[in-house]
């Protein structure tokens, strides 16, 4: 006789209405700081744009930088369980396996609206000193799973055993944060274009350790 298949449990409305409230924010959030700028939108804006009162604005994010760091740790996780897949049985050739990541953690831009919405981001993290500790942390997020990555080919013999491994993730993200920047930076140029130039470059750093 067959087990009859548990019913999924359902998330109370009252957490579900919070959570679509929450989402609404951070939509309308996003789209005030592509079209003004993130130090000109103010969170009135946002409470109009998203038709609530200000007060349930500041109920959700108490500041405009907890609404930069949530869209910051919500892009940072949404790379993870992708990530996690790759690190599993990533190819062996190192630089397929490095790109692999890359393009997981360069993600969709599609077009000047993305790009100037990450132009505002990157330049309000550098600026909010109090948001630095919290955002490095996300940031670490990519650098252990490219720690993880080097490991796992050094183990299976893609990798030389005596590398610097530290260096090489060093190295293979500072190629990553500045071509990402150029990306968003820079109008004409393409993903795929700025996912070549990465290539390019991780070629450069990780053949000589190829074994």
């Amino acid at each position: 006789m067959a087990t009859p298949k548990e019913k999924p449990v359902q998330m109370p409305l009252r957490e579900r209405k919070k959570l679509k409230q929450r989402s609404d924010l951070l939509a309308a959030a996003t789209g005030l700081f592509c079209d003004l700028g993130f130090e000109r939108t103010r969170m009135e804006d946002i409470a109009a744009a998203a038709d609530v009162s200000v007060a349930t604005v500041y109920n959700y994010f108490p500041t405009k930088q907890q609404i930069l760091l949530e869209l910051v740790r919500t892009n940072a996780l949404s790379s993870q369980e992708p990530s996690a897949e790759i690190l599993k049985n990533p190819p062996a050739d190192a630089v397929d396996a490095f790109m692999a990541l890359m393009k997981i953690e360069t993600g969709d831009i599609r077009g000047e609206p993305d790009k100037k919405l990450w132009r505002e981001l990157l330049a309000s993290m550098i600026r909010y000193q109090d948001s630095r500790a919290e955002i490095e942390e996300l940031r670490s997020l990519f650098r252990n799973n490219l720690r993880r990555l080097t490991k796992v080919l050094m183990q299976r013999g893609n990798l030389n055993g005596d590398i610097d491994v530290e260096a090489v993730i060093d190295i293979a993200y500072a190629i990553f944060a500045y071509h990402f920047r150029q990306l968003v930076c820079l109008e004409p140029l393409s993903v795929q274009q700025s996912l070549r130039s990465i290539r390019r470059d991780l070629k450069a750093l990780l053949d000589g350790h190829a074994a």
